[in-house]
Protein backbone atom coordinates (compact mmCIF):
# COMPACT_ATOMS: atom_id res chain seq x y z
CA UNK A 1 0.00 0.00 0.00
CA UNK A 2 2.91 2.36 0.74
CA UNK A 3 4.29 1.94 -2.84
CA UNK A 4 0.92 2.79 -4.36
CA UNK A 5 0.69 6.02 -2.33
CA UNK A 6 4.24 6.98 -3.31
CA UNK A 7 3.46 6.41 -7.02
CA UNK A 8 0.34 8.53 -6.72
CA UNK A 9 2.29 11.37 -5.06
CA UNK A 10 4.98 11.20 -7.77
CA UNK A 11 2.35 11.36 -10.51
CA UNK A 12 0.69 14.37 -8.86
CA UNK A 13 4.06 16.15 -8.63
CA UNK A 14 4.78 15.44 -12.32
CA UNK A 15 1.31 16.67 -13.26
CA UNK A 16 1.82 19.86 -11.24
CA UNK A 17 5.20 20.52 -12.91
CA UNK A 18 3.74 19.91 -16.36
CA UNK A 19 0.89 22.31 -15.58
CA UNK A 20 3.36 25.01 -14.44
CA UNK A 21 5.44 24.58 -17.63
CA UNK A 22 2.29 24.81 -19.74
CA UNK A 23 1.23 28.07 -18.01
CA UNK A 24 4.70 29.57 -18.59
CA UNK A 25 4.55 28.65 -22.29
CA UNK A 26 1.06 30.14 -22.63
CA UNK A 27 2.22 33.34 -20.92
CA UNK A 28 5.31 33.75 -23.15
CA UNK A 29 3.83 32.93 -26.59
CA UNK A 30 1.56 35.98 -26.95
CA UNK A 31 4.48 38.25 -26.03
CA UNK A 32 6.61 36.64 -28.73
CA UNK A 33 3.79 36.98 -31.25
CA UNK A 34 3.44 40.70 -30.47
CA UNK A 35 7.19 41.30 -30.82
CA UNK A 36 7.10 39.47 -34.17
CA UNK A 37 4.31 41.77 -35.31
CA UNK A 38 6.25 44.83 -34.17
CA UNK A 39 9.32 43.65 -36.11
CA UNK A 40 7.19 43.14 -39.21
CA UNK A 41 5.76 46.66 -38.79
CA UNK A 42 9.31 48.01 -38.61
CA UNK A 43 10.09 46.40 -41.97
CA UNK A 44 6.90 47.84 -43.47
CA UNK A 45 7.82 51.31 -42.15
CA UNK A 46 11.33 51.07 -43.65
CA UNK A 47 9.96 50.04 -47.04
CA UNK A 48 7.36 52.82 -46.95
CA UNK A 49 9.71 55.70 -46.11
CA UNK A 50 12.31 54.45 -48.60
CA UNK A 51 9.76 54.10 -51.42
CA UNK A 52 8.22 57.50 -50.65
CA UNK A 53 11.64 59.20 -50.57
CA UNK A 54 12.54 57.55 -53.88
CA UNK A 55 9.27 58.79 -55.41
CA UNK A 56 9.95 62.32 -54.12
CA UNK A 57 13.41 62.23 -55.70
CA UNK A 58 12.01 61.04 -59.05
CA UNK A 59 9.38 63.79 -59.10
CA UNK A 60 11.96 66.41 -58.10
CA UNK A 61 14.30 65.38 -60.93
CA UNK A 62 11.41 65.44 -63.44
CA UNK A 63 10.88 69.19 -62.96
CA UNK A 64 8.05 71.63 -62.44
CA UNK A 65 4.55 70.19 -62.36
CA UNK A 66 5.74 66.60 -62.32
CA UNK A 67 3.57 64.30 -60.27
CA UNK A 68 3.32 60.65 -59.45
CA UNK A 69 0.80 58.49 -57.64
CA UNK A 70 2.30 55.92 -55.31
CA UNK A 71 0.94 53.15 -53.08
CA UNK A 72 2.24 53.20 -49.51
CA UNK A 73 1.56 50.95 -46.54
CA UNK A 74 1.20 52.47 -43.07
CA UNK A 75 2.03 49.84 -40.40
CA UNK A 76 -0.48 48.99 -37.66
CA UNK A 77 1.91 50.16 -34.91
CA UNK A 78 2.59 53.55 -36.54
CA UNK A 79 2.14 56.59 -34.34
CA UNK A 80 0.94 59.07 -36.95
CA UNK A 81 0.88 61.99 -34.49
CA UNK A 82 4.67 61.59 -34.04
CA UNK A 83 5.39 60.91 -37.74
CA UNK A 84 6.03 63.65 -40.30
CA UNK A 85 6.97 64.38 -43.89
CA UNK A 86 9.63 67.08 -44.17
CA UNK A 87 8.02 69.58 -41.91
CA UNK A 88 8.87 69.62 -38.23
CA UNK A 89 7.99 72.69 -36.16
CA UNK A 90 7.26 74.75 -39.29
CA UNK A 91 10.59 74.10 -41.03
CA UNK A 92 10.52 72.40 -44.43
CA UNK A 93 13.15 69.68 -44.46
CA UNK A 94 14.40 66.74 -46.47
CA UNK A 95 13.25 64.04 -44.05
CA UNK A 96 10.44 61.49 -44.16
CA UNK A 97 9.69 59.86 -40.78
CA UNK A 98 7.30 57.17 -39.53
CA UNK A 99 7.34 56.57 -35.80
CA UNK A 100 6.43 53.00 -34.76
CA UNK A 101 6.02 51.33 -31.38
CA UNK A 102 8.93 48.91 -31.78
CA UNK A 103 11.38 50.79 -34.00
CA UNK A 104 10.88 54.39 -32.91
CA UNK A 105 11.62 56.80 -35.78
CA UNK A 106 12.15 55.16 -39.17
CA UNK A 107 13.80 57.81 -41.37
CA UNK A 108 14.59 58.36 -45.05
CA UNK A 109 16.29 61.42 -46.56
CA UNK A 110 15.22 63.07 -49.84
CA UNK A 111 17.20 65.18 -52.34
CA UNK A 112 14.65 68.00 -52.27
CA UNK A 113 12.72 69.74 -49.52
CA UNK A 114 9.45 67.92 -48.90
CA UNK A 115 6.25 68.61 -47.03
CA UNK A 116 3.05 66.71 -46.60
CA UNK A 117 0.77 64.68 -44.42
CA UNK A 118 0.58 60.98 -43.61
CA UNK A 119 -2.78 59.26 -44.03
CA UNK A 120 -4.49 59.06 -40.66
CA UNK A 121 -5.17 55.31 -40.69
CA UNK A 122 -3.01 52.22 -40.99
CA UNK A 123 -3.07 50.15 -44.16
CA UNK A 124 -2.51 50.72 -47.88
CA UNK A 125 -3.05 54.19 -49.32
CA UNK A 126 -2.70 55.71 -52.77
CA UNK A 127 -1.13 59.17 -52.44
CA UNK A 128 -0.01 61.90 -54.85
CA UNK A 129 3.57 63.20 -54.93
CA UNK A 130 3.98 66.51 -56.81
CA UNK A 131 6.82 68.97 -57.43
CA UNK A 132 6.15 72.69 -57.07
CA UNK A 133 8.95 74.89 -58.42
CA UNK A 134 7.32 78.19 -57.38
CA UNK A 135 8.12 77.46 -53.78
CA UNK A 136 10.65 74.72 -54.51
CA UNK A 137 9.59 71.60 -52.70
CA UNK A 138 7.90 68.26 -53.23
CA UNK A 139 4.37 67.99 -51.88
CA UNK A 140 3.23 64.62 -50.56
CA UNK A 141 -0.49 63.97 -50.10
CA UNK A 142 -1.07 67.69 -49.53
CA UNK A 143 -0.91 71.20 -51.00
CA UNK A 144 1.47 72.48 -48.37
Amino acid sequence: MKMLAQSTIELLILFALATIVLFVIIAVLPTQAVSGSVLHDGEIAEQTVHMLAQSCNEVYLSGDGAQKTVWINIPQSAKISQSFIGERLGNIGKVIVINTLGEGDVISITNAPVCGKWPTTAGRHNIKVEYNSTNPHVMVNSNC
